[in-house]
């Protein structure tokens, strides 16, 4: 079974604060979708958000120093 993250968990693992991750990360087409469990408890699929991070991840640049 899949955990599921609080809002301020999926900040936490960003490194982002709960109200930038709110309103400028989980507003964004390409994140994955909400659970919403009742008027006021969402969460997130702990491994959706982890496949987002690793895509998000292989898209930048690598650079060699």
């Amino acid at each position: 079974m899949d955990r599921l993250l609080k809002p301020e968990d999926v900040a936490n693992i960003l490194c982002v604060s709960k109200r930038h991750f709110l309103e400028r990360i989980a507003t964004r087409p390409e994140f994955p979708p909400r659970i919403k469990l009742s008027r006021k408890s969402i969460f997130w699929k702990d491994s959706e958000v982890q496949v987002w991070i690793k895509n998000r991840q292989e898209k930048r640049p690598h650079y060699k120093i």
